[in-house]
């Protein structure tokens, strides 16, 4: 027998939530963000761009290759795991 005092079930999610970060917690964002880009190979750059659906051309330096990725991952555009 169902209870009619219950309450229907809530559905959590966070979508159309907004992170507003303190001036503290950017810095700290890029300087993680700029770790991990650092860290990555020329290869997996290029994979992480392309899974994105950025095209980058296979000349383009890796340095700029890097700073479109992270300027990508700062704006919250590209995930990379």
């Amino acid at each position: 027998m169902k209870d009619p005092a219950r309450p229907p079930p809530l559905k959590k999610s966070n979508r159309g939530t907004l992170r507003i970060m303190t001036e503290e917690g950017v810095k700290q964002r890029r300087k993680t963000i700029k770790q991990k880009v650092r860290s990555m190979s020329d290869q997996d750059v290029r994979k992480t761009l392309e899974k994105s659906k950025i095209s980058v051309g296979t000349t383009t330096p890796s340095h700029i290759v890097r700073e479109i990725l992270e300027g990508g991952m700062e704006a919250g555009m590209i995930v990379a795991k």
